[in-house]
């Protein structure tokens, strides 16, 4: 699993998986909601619902295309799914307003913050096996983050400053 082959493939899933995993991140803090509330038939109904959407899936796309995005995919649909059950379900019980403009900021902030990271990772002195080559991308990567939904106005400076420490 240490092969460049192997890294380069993952590149290019990993912003899949980085959605994949903040949806599943989700739907479990959600779950426990369901849980102590003793709503186990839609916890239930999600996770059939999830786990039929990623058989399906792994069953077509990775065999038609025998690629890691494939199975990237795959898990992005199948917790999307998830999502939008409970979801529909869970706006009727609990009301949460979601602001998505802020939402729509963080997302284009993820997606610069990933574009930044696969350029730092393609850098010749930054493909080594080294911890430099390690740390320099991810701090890069919540620098440019935090810089872009500062500058969208989605994270106020206090929050910048809390987050690294700096003195008012």
């Amino acid at each position: 699993l240490g092969k460049a082959e192997v890294a380069t493939l993952g590149a290019r899933a990993a912003p899949l998986i980085s959605a994949a995993s903040a949806l599943y991140g989700y739907t479990w803090m959600v779950f426990s909601s369901l849980f102590v509330e003793m709503d186990t038939r839609l916890w239930f109904r999600a996770n059939a619902a999830a786990a039929v959407t990623a058989v399906s899936l792994n069953l077509i796309l990775v065999a038609l295309f025998r690629r890691i995005e494939a199975a990237a995919v795959t898990a992005l649909m199948s917790y999307a799914v998830s999502t939008i059950i409970i979801e529909r379900q869970r706006s009727r019980t609990w009301p949460i307003r979601v602001d998505i403009p802020t939402v729509g900021k963080m997302l284009l902030g993820t997606a610069v913050m990933s574009a930044v990271v696969a350029l730092l990772t393609r850098w010749p002195l930054l493909q080594t096996s080294t911890l430099v080559a390690a740390v320099v991308p991810a701090v890069t990567g919540v620098l440019v983050y935090s810089l872009i939904l500062w500058r969208l106005g989605a994270l106020p400076l206090d929050s910048l400053r809390q987050l690294f420490r700096v003195p008012a």
